[in-house]
C-alpha cells in the first residue's frame, strides 16, 4: 500500500509539474506577444529614421560629391535616387498601413448554402470559419488571411493584402543599399583617411556611420529578400514551409506535394495580381494592384499536373 501511495504521490507531482511548465511557457509566450506589440511603433519610428537619415546625408552629400545637379551626370543619378526613394517611402507604409486581411464572420460558401471541406476548421480565438492559408496572430489577436509572419519593423501582420508591399519594400531597400554603399564607398575612404583635411558637407563620422549601414543592411536584407522569392516562386509561406517540410519528412517524399505551387510563374502572377499581357515591370512599379481572389480561396494544383508545372 505504501508503494502504490508513493507512486500515486510522485504522478501527482509530476502532474504538478507538468502543469506548471505549461503556464509558464503560456506566460512567456503571452509575454513576448505584449512585448511586440508595444515596441512594434518604436521600431517603426527607428526604421524610419535611420533610413531617413542616410537618404538625407546621400542627397545633401554624396550625391555633390560626384558631380553638380545640374550636370548630365547629377541628373541620372538624382533620378535613379528620387525612384528608389519613392518605391521605398511608398511600399513601406503601404505595409504598414494596408491591413494583411481578416477572414469574415462567414464563409463565402455559406453565404451560398455550399459546403466546402476547405472552410471547415474553426478559430477557437476568434470564434469564426479559418479558410485555408489562415492563421491566428496572437499579436495583432486576430485571424490573418495567407499569413506570412508577424513583422515588428511594420509593427503589422505581412499577409494576404500587403505582403506584395512588404515585399517590393525589401527590394527596394535592398537594391538602394547597394546603390548606396557604392556611392559611399569615395567618399567613406576621402573621410576615413585622418591625416587630410576632411571638407565634406557633413562630419566624418556620418559619412562613416552611413556606410556602415548601408553595406550592413545591404548583406541582412539580401538574405531575407531571396529567402521571400523563394517562398513566393515556390507557392508558400512562412509557415507553411515549415509545416510543408514537417509532413514531407512523415510522409513519402514522392507521395507529398505542395497544392498551392502552381509552377514557378503562375505563382508569381497569383502573388503579384499581374498577367501575362502587362509590362514585364509592372509589377515593379508602385501600384495598388491587390493579389489574385479574396484570400479565402485559392487556386490549386492537381496531383495529375505534377509533370506538366
Amino acid at each position: 500500500r505504501s508503494l502504490v501511495g508513493s507512486e500515486m504521490c510522485i504522478r501527482d507531482s509530476n502532474a504538478e509539474y507538468g502543469d506548471g511548465m505549461e503556464q509558464c511557457v503560456r506566460w512567456l509566450k503571452s509575454s513576448l506577444d505584449c512585448s511586440l506589440q508595444i515596441v512594434g511603433p518604436l521600431f517603426v519610428i527607428l526604421a524610419i529614421c535611420l533610413i531617413s537619415g542616410v537618404i538625407f546625408v546621400h542627397y545633401y552629400a554624396i550625391l555633390p560629391f560626384y558631380s553638380p545637379y545640374f550636370t548630365l551626370c547629377g541628373v541620372l543619378h538624382l533620378s535613379i535616387s528620387i525612384f528608389l526613394t519613392v518605391g521605398i517611402a511608398f511600399n513601406y507604409f503601404s505595409a504598414i498601413f494596408v491591413s494583411p486581411g481578416s477572414p469574415p464572420s462567414h464563409s463565402v460558401s455559406e453565404e451560398r448554402g455550399e459546403h466546402n471541406l476547405e472552410q471547415t476548421h474553426w478559430c477557437k480565438k476568434c470564434d469564426k470559419p479559418k479558410p485555408p492559408r489562415t492563421h491566428h496572430c496572437n499579436v495583432c489577436k486576430k485571424c490573418i488571411l495567407r499569413m506570412d509572419h508577424h513583422c515588428p519593423w511594420i509593427a503589422n501582420c505581412v499577409g494576404f493584402h500587403n505582403h506584395r508591399y512588404f515585399f517590393l519594400f525589401i527590394i527596394y531597400l535592398w537594391i538602394a543599399c547597394g546603390y548606396g554603399s557604392i556611392m559611399l564607398f569615395a567618399p567613406f575612404r576621402a573621410s576615413s583617411n585622418f591625416h587630410v583635411p576632411w571638407r565634406g558637407a557633413v562630419s566624418r563620422s556620418t559619412i562613416i556611420f552611413s556606410f556602415i549601414i548601408a553595406v550592413s543592411v545591404f548583406i541582412s536584407l539580401g538574405l531575407l529578400l531571396f529567402w521571400q522569392a523563394y517562398l513566393i516562386l515556390s507557392g508558400q509561406t512562412t509557415i507553411e514551409f515549415y509545416y510543408n517540410r514537417t509532413m514531407k519528412a512523415k510522409a513519402n517524399a514522392k507521395d507529398f506535394y505542395n497544392p498551392y505551387d502552381l509552377g514557378y510563374a503562375k505563382n508569381f502572377q497569383q502573388f503579384f495580381g499581374t498577367n501575362t499581357s502587362a509590362f514585364w515591370f509592372s509589377w515593379l512599379l508602385p501600384n495598388g494592384t491587390t493579389p489574385f481572389g479574396d484570400g479565402t480561396t485559392f487556386v490549386q494544383r492537381s496531383i495529375y499536373s505534377l509533370d506538366k508545372v
